[in-house]
């Protein structure tokens, strides 16, 4: 009976994800049931089955309701995370595969929610408060900790500190370990920072008790380079996201381990860890006090320019790594009224008016795209004033006429 729910979950795990928002009328039903299986005792593959039908039955209640309303997505979303967080916590360590797909499945649920938020967001979030949201947030951190200290130890044991290792088949063994845990931490940050966008400013308090206690201290150099990876992109989030208090608060501690994570000898050539950390000085340069990035203008500036300096986007290795320092040395230098750097001595800004507006439209980030081209608009808009004016000037007081170009 539990290998024919198995088979059963896994058929409406197909049915669900093809018909998408026809699967509409038998979203109830099944959420009901796979409710009631993500915790059934019995069968960790049952368990793991389930959580990832329910995120996709999840996903068809929201695109059924973008038709005929959210109540029903609405109504759910709370048992939804409070089921699949809670269970995430009751798992054994050692079944990874059960881990990653209940912690996946959680992060689908409340991307579905994320990508709706615009249009859909009042309704959707309606009953899912922020206790909820704290209450899911704990049990994820609650496994962070115990992902990061399992680690910890394995890193050890391939640095030959508990004992040799018998052998290459037995380090293979611990570097798929270190793996399957790194994994295992993506959708874990993911969730955090979907509770992070739905609530802003009044999630502060909670990355204040659970977050940042724990993932503070990863920040610095020389920890485990994914669990620093982890740091950044939390203190990243609640830096553009959680309003002025929460940046000027966090942005002293996310500067340093953001400035490392640009150097490819202190990141560990690990190129998601750079891509954060050139991101999160874009959200430091544009919602916390300049103060914060003065000190670190020799390390920042030659460093972006370097990225954007060396190759074209089309031919770098990375295009968002490329796209975002273009971003951010926009931000950095000519964005806004004060930018931190618009008097940097490493680069003139006319010339870096050129790479910027080469560069665009940027095609990574939308977000990105969206910001930097309404801030490009507006300095393609200055440039063509301030040649009016001059051709202006010049028709009345150069010893020869322009012709009017306008």
């Amino acid at each position: 009976m539990i290998q024919e729910k198995s088979v059963a979950a896994r058929a409406i795990y197909e049915h669900a994800a093809a018909l998408g928002a026809d699967f509409g009328p038998y979203t109830k039903t099944c959420l009901d049931a796979f409710l009631e299986l993500v915790r059934f005792k019995y069968s960790s593959e049952l368990r793991a089955t389930s959580a990832q039908t329910l995120a996709v039955v999840f996903e068809a209640a929201c695109a059924d309701g973008e038709r005929i309303g959210m109540d029903l997505a609405s109504l759910y979303l709370p048992l939804v995370v409070k089921s699949v967080s809670g269970q995430i916590v009751e798992e054994e360590e050692a079944d990874m595969e059960v881990l990653y797909a209940l912690s996946e499945a959680l992060s689908d649920v409340l991307y579905n929610v994320y990508i709706r938020l615009d249009e859909h967001g009042d309704r959707l979030l309606a009953n899912y408060s922020i206790n909820d949201s704290t209450a899911a947030v704990k049990f994820c951190m609650k496994a962070m900790v115990a992902c990061l200290q399992r680690r910890i130890k394995t890193t050890s044991i391939l640095a030959g500190a508990e004992g040799a290792i018998s052998g290459e088949d037995e380090a293979e063994h611990y570097e798929a370990i270190l793996q399957s845990e790194e994994q295992l931490l993506t959708p874990l940050v993911d969730s955090v920072g979907y509770n992070l966008k739905f609530f802003r400013d009044r999630f502060l308090p909670t990355f204040d008790r659970e977050v940042a206690p724990v993932l503070g201290p990863y920040l610095s150099v020389g920890n485990d380079v994914r669990a620093r990876l982890s740091a950044v992109c939390l203190f990243d989030d609640v830096i553009e996201h959680c309003g002025t208090t929460a940046a000027a608060k966090y942005a002293p501690y996310l500067v340093g381990g953001a400035v490392a994570g640009l150097d490819d000898a202190t990141n560990g050539r690990d190129m998601d860890l750079k891509r954060a950390s050139i991101y999160g000085i874009s959200q430091i340069c544009r919602y916390a006090p300049s103060k914060v990035l003065l000190p670190y203008e020799d390390k920042i500036i030659p460093t972006l320019l370097s990225t954007v300096a060396s190759t074209s986007k089309e031919e770098c290795d990375d295009p968002a790594v490329y796209e975002y320092s273009v971003s951010a040395l926009g931000s950095l230098v000519l964005f806004g009224g004060n930018p931190p750097f618009k008097n940097t001595r490493f680069v003139k800004a006319e010339n870096l008016v050129k790479v910027v507006l080469k560069n665009m439209p940027l095609l990574e980030d939308f977000d990105e795209s969206k910001f930097c081209s309404v801030r490009g608009s507006r300095l393609c808009f200055c440039i063509f004033i301030s040649c009016l004016c001059f051709l202006r000037v010049s028709r009345f007081y150069l010893p020869f006429r322009l012709p009017c170009v306008i």
